[in-house]
């Protein structure tokens, strides 16, 4: 039913009731348009490079399906328009399949039930957003055929255009892929290719490994967020009911004394508007620290699926050079007059026919092999080398806005509950005891 890594960790809270024994989660109707923002942003950037021309915003329910407003620009220009979940899905797809090896960035993974959650909505705004933006990182990718179906459709139907798109031949792709990595494998000999090609299965490896010790994470923040988010709310309700009870009770029992008050005391009103303001102001930095998780599991996956493409080319070169071996054997019994299971339909007639396919063949591997090349020496030099300093990076971006996260809140809550200590009726409250 789901991803591992969309939505399975988000259903088993749901299950148990959600935060704080919440239960349903509200789902998304027309009346919501106009109570949610338009604009929710889950984190801060942790990428300096991300290109804010590109956005999704706005999701509406259209019939039966959300749409969102997409935002972007190309080498024509700006563009706009809305798009559904699936016509991001089947752009995922064609790049996917139209450029093997090339790493393409992850989108969020379809699922069937609940996806008219609220909060399912805004998250899958945010991570359509990422992948625009990712995307924009390469030129090539936003100035491909397949973008611009995408971006300017014209009146056309965008899933029925990008599943037309012809097969490109394995020549053509060559010349591409060279162009677009900036690869030049006849630069490289046999231990620089045999060197990178470790790189990356290392990295494979690697992959496997650490993507279970993430998903773990991933459920753990997931966690940590909602009680964080509970705990804030809880210290938001606790201040109101506070603020209610010397309101009512207080003032029935000092017969409206407003002296011996602490929150509502108008000789210590900076009290109040200090409460206001910590309690407008407490940030939960877990929401940011899930997301960080749950991207490098994307960045991870976007990876591992060019890597698997690798493997794809040199499954299928060994494929075809089997096909090539038995092709010549059974050319050289057709020849010889000698009758194998596989030629016992075949004469002299057919050795044209397989003559043909030993070149079709002999070709095939070639080209196969200039691919494997180019795509091993792109992997192994630029980017599994790029992605490990950029995660670096990003980790200690992380741990630094976690932590001046952190000890603001703390430092509102020291800073308020200190002054109510220091309030006359609470210290005095103290000494008399």
């Amino acid at each position: 039913m789901f991803d591992d890594d969309e939505g399975g960790d988000y259903q088993a809270r749901q299950d148990e009731g959600g935060a704080g024994g919440a239960g349903e989660e509200e789902k998304f109707t027309a009346a919501d348009f106009e109570k949610m923002p338009a604009e929710k942003q889950y984190v801060p950037s942790l990428y300096e490079d991300e290109n804010f021309d590109f956005k999704v915003v706005k999701p509406q329910l259209h019939g039966s399906h959300i749409v969102y407003h997409v935002i972007g620009t190309d080498k024509q220009g700006p563009w706009e328009g809305t798009r559904r979940y699936n016509q991001f899905y089947v752009l995922h797809e064609a790049l996917s399949k139209r450029w093997p090896g090339i790493l393409i960035p992850k989108i969020p993974s379809k699922k069937a039930i609940g996806n008219k959650e609220v909060k399912f909505i805004y998250e899958r705004k945010f991570y359509l957003e990422r992948f625009l933006r990712k995307c924009a990182k390469y030129e090539f990718i936003i100035n491909s055929e397949e973008f611009r179906i995408f971006a300017r459709p014209g009146s056309g139907d965008i899933e029925k255009m990008l599943d037309r798109l012809p097969r490109i031949p394995s020549g053509t792709m060559i010349e591409r892929t060279r162009e677009v990595t900036n690869v030049q494998e006849r630069m490289f000999d046999f231990a620089d290719k045999e060197r990178f090609n470790n790189v990356v299965t290392e990295f494979a490896f690697f992959a496997k490994k650490v993507l279970l010790q993430l998903k773990t994470l991933k459920r753990q923040l997931g966690a940590f967020r909602d009680n964080k988010t509970q705990s804030i709310s809880n210290g938001r309700i606790l201040l109101s009911l506070f603020d209610k009870y010397e309101d009512l009770n207080l003032n029935c029992y000092t017969e409206n004394s407003p002296d011996k008050m602490i929150l509502n005391n108008p000789e210590h009103k900076q009290l109040k508007d200090q409460m206001e303001h910590m309690v407008e102001n407490q940030k939960n930095p877990f929401e940011e620290m899930y997301h960080w998780c749950k991207g490098e599991i994307y960045d991870i996956k976007a990876i591992m699926a060019a890597v698997s493409q690798k493997e794809a080319f040199e499954k299928l070169l060994k494929k075809t050079e089997t096909k090539k071996t038995n092709t010549q054997s059974d050319l050289e019994s057709v020849n010889q007059g000698k009758k194998t299971i596989r030629t016992m339909f075949k004469n002299e007639k057919d050795a044209s026919g397989m003559l043909n396919s030993i070149e079709t063949a002999e070709k095939e591997l070639e080209n196969l092999g200039v691919l494997i090349d180019i795509v091993t020496i792109y992997l192994g030099e630029q980017v599994v080398p790029a992605f490990k300093k950029e995660k670096l990076k990003i980790y200690h971006k992380l741990m630094h806005q976690f932590t001046i996260m952190e000890i603001n809140n703390a430092h509102q809550t020291a800073s308020f509950w200190s002054n109510v200590l220091n309030n006359p009726n609470v210290k005095n409250a103290s000494l008399k005891a």
